[in-house]
């Protein structure tokens, strides 16, 4: 059980994180074009939060708290895993307060022509996600060397 929970583990992850950095590699390239494709692509990305980023998010969090319940060789207090967490956390309360309204500002200045806000948001939003991946890649990092284990 604990080998399908690491392959569910890795997988998720994969999903989560590749994904996210591809859609932000195209979508910076997409909106910055504006007009109709920013837009149309605006849209689309609303709908990656709910329907890919969020579950494999859930199944990196799920399946991580089962590797941990599977073994021995670590536990909720060895510090990859507290910082895995933590980040998983942050990164959800994050998204959902600031991420999201900043993807509706800048879908509703694509689609006003308001330049000023979209270059303005697109930067913020850009910035925000760079942050977002770095955390994600540390955590990755901590958990292939088990830090604290």
């Amino acid at each position: 059980m604990h080998n399908v929970l690491l392959v569910i583990h890795v997988l998720s992850v994969i999903v989560w994180l590749g994904a996210g950095v591809g859609a932000t590699f195209i979508g910076s390239r997409l909106t910055a074009e504006g007009g109709e494709i920013a837009v149309k692509w605006l849209h689309l990305s609303e709908t990656l939060g709910s329907r890919l980023y969020g579950p494999a998010s859930g199944l990196t969090l799920l399946s991580g708290i089962g590797l941990v319940l599977t073994t021995d060789a670590y536990s909720f207090g060895s510090v990859f895993v507290i910082l895995g967490m933590t980040v998983w956390i942050v990164l959800a309360i994050a998204n959902g307060a600031y991420a999201g309204r900043q993807e509706k500002k800048l879908l509703k200045a694509s689609e006003e022509g308001d330049e000023p806000t979209r270059r303005e948001t697109t930067g913020a939003l850009n910035r925000f996600l760079l942050v977002q991946y770095i955390l994600l890649v540390a955590v990755v990092v901590a958990m292939i060397y088990r830090w604290g284990a």
